[in-house]
């Protein structure tokens, strides 16, 4: 029985899953995440962005709130009811500004809300945060399930080689190596 599943490869370029109807909104966010070392996927509506997000288990979700079809506040609750995508970050990028649209945001399950216009930097650094925070969260949930299994005494010899590939790379918080160039 495998114990664990890991969403994210603590080595491998985090993916991002940019959610927005307006063309040029995901162009130019998929440009910056580019330029700045993360992979991306794109799609126009929330329904897409259901089927994406539990295909593809992205890193973080960029997500705007007005689309037609399904808006961005149903498809962040409907995220964290899917106990596939229930850990994904999601930052909600919209238009709307008012403490109400954000407050509606938090309750639907984003981990954060950032109006348009934004401030790139602001964007890319609390990207980088929310990925390292979840692969600190994974790395910590597959420690913990190897201790539990070395106190029952029930460790394999696959489960040392997990803890040598945990010990070598479990990633470390570092400051994000943003770009600047427009």
């Amino acid at each position: 029985m495998n114990f664990i599943v890991v969403q994210t490869n603590l080595n491998d370029t985090p993916l991002i899953l940019i959610v927005d109807d307006d063309a040029l909104q995901r162009e130019v966010l998929q440009v910056t995440l580019e330029m700045n070392g993360y992979k991306t996927l794109t799609t126009n509506n929330g329904t897409s962005a259901l089927q994406y997000a539990e295909k593809h288990l992205p890193d973080l979700i960029l997500l705007d709130v007005r689309m037609n079809g399904l808006d961005g506040y149903e498809v962040c609750y409907r995220l964290r009811e899917n106990r596939h995508t229930h850990r994904i970050p999601i930052i909600i990028i919209s238009g709307l500004e008012r403490d109400e649209d954000q407050r509606i945001a938090i309750e639907a399950g984003a981990n954060d809300f950032l109006s348009k216009p934004f401030n790139r930097m602001i964007m890319l650094n609390r990207i980088h945060t929310l990925i390292h925070l979840k692969q600190m969260h994974e790395a910590l949930e597959a420690r913990d399930m190897l201790l539990e299994k070395a106190l029952n005494g029930r460790l394999t010899n696959e489960d040392y080689e997990t803890i040598a590939y945990l010990l070598q790379n479990t990633p470390q918080l570092e400051p994000p190596n943003l770009s600047f160039n427009r």
